[in-house]
């Protein structure tokens, strides 16, 4: 009704239509339109974050990308909405301030840490030729921290094969009984080639749990993990270590019939 309504009203009207059923985005596109900047920018310190941050595009697309950005840092800092944050570390790194970019994306980092932030860190930072200090730091945090999952995930990222081993010992330490579930997976994959030994023990930890747990399906992806150590004997030359392990894990399991079938159908026979 509006779109319908807006070339037959004044700008008054207009405006005043919007302001009565809250069109805060026609609202400050007019006022803009109209070089009513102040009254834009009081009109967008009333509104809530979301509303705020579908506003300041309006800004920029009027060319008052500063007072957009004034907008949103007058607001990040009681805001519960992260978004304003990114949106402000965007504009940075649009207009080529990797600086403050990347202590924005150092900020959302620490608020909620995971691999993609810490890519993000990275990309910054090489620029500036500030990357190994700042590792240095996040990975000392995440230490005292005990985030171990992540520090394995980072390892893994850099392809640090040792260090996702040290850390993956930590994460099943605590993993209260599946010993780091698939993240200990990722982790055997990725040892295969250069610890295949390592990766062989967490396979048979792995399995062996999943046998305790019952049940055909874990009995099934037990033997997906035990072909992959049959494999890495082979490769080791060792295959009478791998008749070992097999038989005694089928005597110590005989009375598991289900088991034995999954074994079977895997070829995995002692």
């Amino acid at each position: 009704l509006l779109s319908l309504e807006e070339d037959q009203m004044d700008d008054e009207a207009f405006l005043r239509l919007c302001r009565e059923t809250k069109r805060w985005r026609d609202l400050v596109d007019r006022l803009l339109a109209l070089g009513r900047v102040e009254e834009a920018g009081a009109t967008a310190r009333e509104v809530g974050d979301y509303e705020l941050l579908r506003l300041a595009d309006i800004f920029v697309s009027h060319d008052h990308a500063d007072l957009a950005e004034e907008l949103i840092r007058e607001r990040a800092p009681t805001s519960r909405d992260s978004r304003l944050t990114v949106w402000l570390k965007e504009q940075a790194r649009a207009r080529g301030d990797l600086a403050e970019a990347l202590a924005l994306a150092e900020k959302l980092f620490w608020q909620r840490p995971a691999v993609p932030g810490y890519q993000e860190l990275r990309d910054l930072s090489r620029p500036l030729e500030w990357w190994q200090e700042l590792r240095a730091t996040i990975l000392t945090r995440l230490t005292d921290e005990g985030q171990y999952h992540l520090l394995t995930d980072i390892h893994l990222e850099e392809g640090d094969v040792d260090r996702a081993l040290g850390t993956i010992e930590q994460v099943r330490a605590s993993a209260r009984g599946w010993g780091g579930g698939p993240l200990s997976i990722r982790v055997a994959q990725a040892a295969e080639e250069s610890r295949p030994e390592a990766a062989i023990c967490i396979y048979v930890e792995r399995a062996e749990r999943l046998i305790a747990a019952r049940g055909r399906g874990n009995y099934a992806e037990a033997a997906k993990y035990l072909r992959r150590v049959r494999d890495l004997y082979h490769r080791l030359g060792e295959p009478e270590t791998w008749q070992t392990l097999i038989a005694d894990l089928r005597e110590q399991n005989r009375r598991l019939r289900a088991l034995k079938d999954e074994l079977n159908k895997a070829g995995l026979r002692g």
